[in-house]
């Protein structure tokens, strides 16, 4: 019965561990999207055309990233209360 009950301990805690995994990679999947999205709107590039780095959420919301398009680097910010504004890298 001890066997039993430690095994299925073993295996909740397994699955808990593997669908948080999986929660984070979907909740990266749409910042990710979310970013290119407001890097299209910024820049111009079509969003299948983005790669999006380097992303970072701080304490008070705001959001920086790297978006890559067409060769072009640019560092995005955005601010909860205010606007999304992407600079082109010079390199």
């Amino acid at each position: 019965m001890k066997t039993t009950g430690l095994k299925l301990i073993i295996f909740s805690m397994l699955i808990i561990g593997a669908g948080g995994c999986t929660l984070d990679a979907r909740l990266r999947a749409q910042f990710t999207s979310m970013h290119a999205q407001f890097t299209s709107m910024s820049v111009g590039c079509d969003t299948k055309n983005i790669q999006i780095s380097n992303e970072l959420v701080e304490l008070n919301g705001t959001e920086t990233w790297t978006a890559t398009c067409d060769g072009k680097t640019y560092d995005c910010v955005y601010f909860p209360d205010a606007d999304v504004n992407c600079y082109l890298r010079d390199e």
